[in-house]
């Protein structure tokens, strides 16, 4: 139970070469949370990611998936063990087959997107999982 001015926080880990997903996130996703709640994104390598979400209780985890980082990516995504934490997993990329989507799928992702502005569509989907109030 959350005691009197404790806000629940709501994590994003957005790993990416630039900061387009990151700076969409806070806009779109800002907006999606409730007013006791507060979301906290935090750009992240690629390797940090499982160390990220073994502090955190859960959250959601975007990776931009591009042909210099797709190693380092598919890694992540092959290690990531949420050790009984929930965990949402989003990739974005521009150039994926049928096979790597299928692939994808298999490790766990929920959503594959390529433009930062596509995460409006997945309102529905963050809403349902995180809590958010949508």
């Amino acid at each position: 139970m959350m005691s009197f001015g404790q806000r629940s926080e709501r994590h994003w880990i957005v790993c990416e070469s630039g900061q387009r997903f990151s700076q969409m996130v806070w806009r779109l996703a800002a907006d999606w949370i409730g007013s006791d709640e507060s979301l906290v994104v935090v750009n992240s390598d690629a390797k940090e990611v499982v160390p990220l979400t073994r502090r955190l209780n859960g959250g959601i985890v975007l990776w931009e998936l591009s042909s210099s980082r797709e190693v380092e990516v598919v890694q992540s995504l092959t290690n990531f063990d949420p050790d009984g934490r929930s965990w949402l997993k989003i990739v974005a990329s521009g150039s994926l087959t049928l096979h790597d989507q299928s692939a994808l799928s298999e490790l766990g992702v929920a959503a594959i997107i390529r433009h930062p502005e596509e995460l409006s569509r997945l309102q529905r989907l963050v809403v349902s999982f995180g809590g958010y109030r949508g």
